[in-house]
């Protein structure tokens, strides 16, 4: 699934999932990979700094995707095209990750994040199929895709700017600007 992006700051860059549709057991579940707490300690300080802890969860997906649709955001489904050992494989490796002693990580808003997690999932279940073919220069640096996003609102936009600070002005190869 792909979120189109929404009203607020963190939801600006919009959003990915994926779905695991078990039509035997009639399930379908939509792991999410973009769970934060707003009670975390020192909230603000630690969003403003992307030292967020972010985890995985898996929702029930007609739920989920209700709750994208009454914020207004756009969805798009797109049905991977997995063999079925590759849908297994996809299937078990997120379900491990939803796990509680496993589901939790140290945010990064370029190099892992709710995308990147949806990219190292498909890889890995292709084996390394995705960063094989991504080699090469990106179009742009992550403050070009930061001032795309974000430069309708300049106070966000300036926000940003100010605390990113020059690493995401390094070039980036296609696999990072995935």
């Amino acid at each position: 699934l792909t979120m189109g992006v929404g009203a607020e700051v963190w939801e600006r860059f919009g959003h990915n999932a994926i779905v695991v549709e078990d039509r035997a057991q009639g399930t379908s579940i939509a792991y999410n990979d973009g769970m934060f707490s707003s009670t975390q300690e020192n909230f603000v300080l630690r969003f403003v700094q992307g030292r967020m802890t972010y985890w995985m969860e898996g929702f029930d997906t007609e739920r989920d995707l209700a709750r994208y649709v009454r914020r207004k955001r756009a969805v798009w489904q797109q049905e991977l095209d997995l063999t079925p050992a590759e849908r297994v494989a996809m299937r078990d490796a997120l379900a491990w990750n939803a796990r509680e002693e496993n589901r939790y990580y140290k945010y990064d808003y370029y190099l892992d994040n709710c995308s990147t997690r949806v990219r190292d999932a498909l890889d890995r279940v292709l084996g390394g199929a995705i960063q094989a073919q991504s080699d090469g220069p990106a179009t742009g640096n992550f403050r070009f895709h930061t001032q795309r996003l974000v430069a309708a609102d300049q106070p966000v936009y300036l926000g940003l700017a100010l605390i990113e600070g020059q690493p995401v002005d390094r070039p980036n190869n296609r696999w990072e600007e995935m």
